[in-house]
């Protein structure tokens, strides 16, 4: 989906714009200042609170209009959002929210006591919904908020502004959207923006071919209806009644027709033939404004008679030409026209934000003496939204005139983040960048340009840290502009450490200090120290805190849902070389809660080691060792993974840097949901957000993602890092702002707890925000794991990778790629030959191996030195608390300049009895945090027992062979103890069906014995239920128990069912629907109450 919402980026070129671009403030912050709630009587002035408290007879005003629901507060709404977008301060589309809840909870108020054709109130046009400009313009808002805030909160009101305009307003033979007063069928200028402000924003919002079209029937019937060729301006309206127009040349109507013009324009294919007719009728109505602009500037209220000069006309034509201007549909002559119109409104009428001299709400009047006596009012409502529209308008006219591009620049150690505004693709634009001092320039790769904020995004990437660089602007060649900025420096100036007492501390220590750029605070502990949190509180609570590190901490705890380290409204927070373990809530699975872990009926989910949450900007996790969280969480066995992550994203405003971490989940029975995970992964400010970099990590053991890049996605880098043992490495689904940059990663080893895989890089969701793009370059994606999936949302670049897979790996005919590569086979690595450099991080030395696949028990791995390496540096062996099935030998020492040390690995065999799958991982890790991990994985012989219930369980075991009617297909099956299954394939169309009692009344599951791939399904029914597919997790070499689930789906495999112990039972299967590719072999069926003891491990 496509929102139509302008966002205008604010450029500073020359010293008058400086002086404009604090007027255009001025005017924001005046619209937010004067909001104020609450009434006062029309009679004697007595304030209320309470709409309810109002007398039914008295006069009913508003302490201020500007917090009235009405069509002028709608623009004003809109202006804001785009003024918070330009300006990057989100108080003023906070703004909207307020005032929007304030309308909606103030007519609620009322609502039961007001008829529906009653005496006016504030808040009536929320009553009525039966002319356009009681909704046109708000809803047309709400839907800018829904695409700003990632929300579908006003969907009843927008649907039921859109049915309306539908099927509710009335509308001349012809189709044109007309009101019922003062005559029956009375076209009015002023409609085509009230109109056109929700069909436009509508139609793209939602992708409504009709509503466009609409909106392009609406343009050119108003023009046929109330274009006046002589003039060159349009009248105020039509009579239907009298077939001749109405009114005069009123200068805000134009002013409504010509912004209506160019919001529709802005929809519009340029090489279509409406655009093109459409931009004809834009070009004649701005030639006759120009006709009757003043000399001063400004427009009078009557443009063809002597009147007055009028404000709120003067401001809709001249943000309405500086847009067309922009966009090229005409020509730049006309921008005196803008600047002349802008400075007489600047310097005669706009005083502290505030415009005056507003013209007040007028109708169709009698003659040209009405309009030219009409009242104006400083301050109206009327010219709020039109002049902050125009203000941002001249600004962006500004910037596309001075062939300077306004750049923002957001660098972090290794990466810059660069968004470049243009009005439009510009031919012949390119970036290069370089490091001072250096001759050679590097050219950007990938520089998308974007029509939401319109301009150009990109990251520069593989900077070096504490450097200068320099980049510059090339058009067709030429150099436009050159700019430089510094990366981070990891070296910071002390200016004062405290080190915490362990017996000495209340939970949680609060840090709201303000240290500065050239000096830094600091927190630690003493060496050796453990702070153990068993409260009610994290231990760390970062709050409104600047320029501070927190270093050199290893926390236990606490068993709470807020974690161990909360970051909130903090800048430049650094948490650097600390360990964090067994925190998080303890729960049991609950089977009826999706198989979740859950404390009471409160299921476990985001219980991050660490939350950095809004508010935060620059906050630095580097060189940690999060692991071993407390409770377990659930495997897709069951639905979607909840329970423990390392790090939470709670949309930081920007510049998130995670790297050199070991994020490592607890080997099979304490893993992560995911080890990074997004909170709002479809919101445009969710996850990192914007200008993030992921670099150096190993991220392993999740159930789910190893890391969720999902939300906004703006400049968000991931790089250098291993992802390893969970569903899927890296989730992009919720691309919603982008671009996003995955490049330089090592993907090997995919699969959750019971070994199912999903994609390396996940896309999955088709919910993807308007030209969302991603680059996925120079990686390699091992052969456990699914490759990339491609979605028609999502515009993917990839380039470069090696993907090790069994099959061709080859463009489809259809792919544009097809025409310019051949199939070709895969290239393939073994374990063995993975870059020892992986994950990439300036550790002194590296590994020999890093991953080892069903070993020996007993072997080694050689530490090498790098030739960095100068002297000696200490290590210690880390091994997470589950993985106590092997000991590494020598467990600290020294690694030394030019030489190797041998690493002895002993599977302890004794330790190795209870499953079939152990996985694990160490670390040699030095004191300041840098580690080299590598992985084990070994699949013992241990086979899962045929009954597994434990002591007080219910399992009820049903003769899989002997069904009570129906003929099974006996097969040998190998993989059985018993040496035979029941082939559930075509081949047997029979209806199985067993009839089975349970011991006592309760809440059981039904788990099928068998095997076969690619996860086979069969068709079930139980006591008599509609016959539904259930999918069986079988994807292994050797019979396991799966669950039924009739009617499951990907997000939910496991079902239950209340059972009459006084009652017989039945279940009934039949084969599945793919009956040639997924055949289940059946050897054993099992009604239980507690599956958790059935589990394949």
């Amino acid at each position: 989906m496509k929102s139509l919402l302008l966002i205008l980026i604010l450029s500073v070129v020359n010293p008058r714009a400086a002086t404009d671009s604090s007027v255009v403030r001025q005017i924001a912050d005046y619209i937010v200042d004067i909001y104020q709630t609450g009434y006062y009587s029309g009679k004697d002035g007595k304030p209320y609170d309470d709409p309810r408290d109002i007398p039914p007879d008295e006069e009913i005003r508003l302490n201020t209009n500007y917090a009235a629901w009405h069509y002028t507060t709608g623009i004003i709404n809109s202006a804001l959002l785009q003024y918070s977008a330009m300006s990057g301060e989100n108080k003023y589309a906070e703004h909207t929210v307020k005032h929007t809840a304030y309308s909606l909870q103030e007519w609620n108020k009322v609502r039961p006591s007001v008829t529906p054709t009653g005496d006016w109130h504030p808040f009536h046009g929320l009553r009525r919904f039966d002319e356009l400009d009681f909704m046109g313009t708000e809803c047309g808002a709400l839907i800018d908020m829904e695409g700003w805030f990632g929300t579908d909160e006003y969907e009843e009101l927008i649907q039921r502004a859109a049915e309306h305009i539908r099927h509710g307003q009335a509308r001349f033979p012809d189709g044109t959207l007309v009101r019922t007063w003062p005559k029956e069928c009375t076209l009015w200028a002023d409609d085509l923006f009230m109109g056109l402000s929700f069909m436009t924003r509508y139609a793209m919002h939602y992708g409504d071919s009709l509503m466009l079209k609409d909106a392009i029937l609406q343009v050119d019937n108003f023009n046929k209806y109330l274009w006046d060729d002589d003039a060159k301006l349009f009248w105020h309206a039509w009579f239907q009644e009298t077939q001749a127009n109405a009114g005069v040349h009123w200068g805000r109507c134009n002013g409504w027709v010509l912004r209506a013009t160019v919001d529709l324009l802005d929809c519009l294919d340029p090489d279509s033939d409406d655009f093109k007719r459409i931009q004809g009728y834009l070009q004649r109505h701005v030639d006759g404004l120009r006709a009757r602009q003043r000399p001063n500037g400004m427009w009078m209220n009557v443009l063809d008679s002597k009147s007055f000069d009028e404000t709120s006309c003067t401001a809709l034509f001249a943000g309405s030409i500086a847009h067309a201007i922009r966009n090229q549909w005409i020509d730049t002559e006309y921008s005196d026209m803008v600047f002349s119109a802008w400075n007489a409104l600047k310097d005669k009428y706009i005083v502290d934000g505030q415009l005056n001299k507003v013209c007040i709400g007028t109708g169709i009047m009698d003659s040209v003496k009405d309009y030219a006596k009409r009242p104006t009012r400083d301050g109206d409502t009327h010219g709020a939204g039109i002049i902050l529209v125009a203000g941002m308008e001249v600004l962006s006219l500004q910037t596309y005139l001075s062939g300077e591009y306004c750049c923002t620049l957001r660098p972090t150690f290794n990466s810059c983040s660069l968004e470049l505004t243009a009005a439009a693709p510009i031919p012949g634009f390119a970036i290069e960048y370089r490091k001072v001092g250096q001759i050679k320039w590097t050219p950007v790769r990938f520089i998308p340009y974007y029509n939401d904020q319109p301009g150009y995004r990109t990251s520069l990437t593989r900077l070096d840290e504490n450097s200068r660089y320099e980049y510059r602007v090339l058009i067709n060649g030429s150099q436009k502009s050159i700019e430089r900025f510094q990366t981070w420096n990891s070296k910071v100036r002390i200016a004062k450490t405290v080190v915490l007492d362990p017996n000495h501390i209340n939970f949680p220590v609060r840090i709201n200090d303000k240290g500065k750029p050239d000096g830094w605070i600091r927190y630690t502990v003493p060496e050796g120290a453990v702070l153990e949190n068993r409260g009610r509180y994290p231990t760390f609570i970062i709050d409104d805190a600047r320029y501070v590190i927190l270093e050199g901490v290893t926390m236990k705890g606490p068993n709470i849902h807020q974690g161990a380290v909360n970051v909130k409204n903090s800048q430049n927070v650094r948490i650097l070389n600390c360990e964090i373990s067994d925190w998080g809530r303890v729960g049991v699975m609950r089977f009826d809660l999706k198989g979740k872990p859950a404390v009471g009926n409160d299921v476990i989910n985001f219980d991050g080691a660490v939350k950095i949450q809004q508010g935060s900007s620059c906050v630095v996790v580097e060189r940690c060792y999060i692991h071993d969280p407390a409770g377990r969480t659930n495997s897709w066995r069951y639905s979607h993974p909840s329970g423990a992550e390392a790090v939470i994203m709670y949309k930081p405003d920007h510049s998130t840097v995670l790297r050199y971490n070991d994020f490592v989940g607890g080997g099979d029975k304490h893993r992560f949901n995911d080890s990074v995970e997004s909170f709002g992964n479809f919101d445009k400010d969710g996850g990192f957000n914007r200008d993030a970099d992921i670099s150096g990590n190993f991220l392993a053991f999740c159930n789910d993602d190893c890391i969720e890049l999902d939300g906004g996605q703006r400049n968000v880098r991931c790089f250098g890092n291993r992802f390893e043992s969970a569903l899927v490495g890296v989730s992009i689904q919720g691309c919603m702002m982008s671009p996003s940059f995955i490049y330089d990663n090592v993907f090997s080893g995919l699969g959750d707890e019971f070994n199912r895989k999903g994609m390396n890089i996940k896309t999955g969701s088709g919910a993807h925000g308007p030209q969302a793009r991603s680059y996925i370059t120079d990686n390699y994606f091992g052969p456990q794991g699914g490759g990339i999936g491609f979605m028609n949302t999502l515009e993917l670049h990839v380039h470069n990778n090696i993907i090790d897979k069994s099959t061709n790996f080859a463009s489809r005919d259809s792919s544009p790629q097809s025409v310019t590569t051949d199939n070709v086979m895969n290239l393939t690595l073994d374990e063995k030959d993975l870059p020892e450099m992986y994950p990439m991080r300036p550790c002194p030395f590296v590994l020999s191996r890093q991953r080892f696949t069903n070993p020996k028990y007993e072997f080694d791995v050689t530490v090498k030195p790098l030739p960095e390496l100068k002297d000696s540096i200490h290590f210690v062996i880390r091994q997470n608390y589950e993985c106590d099935w092997f000991e590494v030998t020598p467990s600290s020492g020294y690694v030394k300049a030019g030489e190797e040390l041998t690493l002895h690995v002993k599977l302890l065999e004794d330790k190795m009895q209870d499953r079939r799958y152990y996985r694990g991982a160490f670390l040699v890790r030095t004191p300041e945090g840098l580690s080299r991990p590598c992985t084990i994985y070994k699949e013992t012989k241990f086979l899962p027992p045929f009954k597994a219930e434990k002591e007080g369980d219910v399992a009820v075991y049903l003769d899989a062979f002997n069904p009570t009617s129906g003929i099974p297909d006996v097969v040998d099956e190998k993989t059985s103890p018993s040496g035979k299954a029941v082939r559930m394939t075509k081949g047997n169309e029979n209806t199985l069906e067993w009839e089975f009692t349970v011991p006592k009344d309760g809440r059981y599951y039904i788990l099928l014995h068998g095997s076969g791939r690619p996860f086979p399904d069969v068709m079930a029914s139980v006591d008599g239920s509609e016959f539904k597919k259930s999918e069986h997790q079988t994807n292994t070499n050797f019979m396991i128990w799966t669950i039924l689930a009739p009617g499951g789906n990907f997000n939910l495999r496991i079902a239950y069912y209340d059972l009459d112990a006084s009652k017989k039972h039945t279940l009934r299967l039949q084969p599945g629907p793919n009956k040639n590719t997924k055949i289940l072999m059946l050897d054993g069926i099992v009604v239980t109450d507690n599956p958790e003891a059935f589990e394949p491990r």
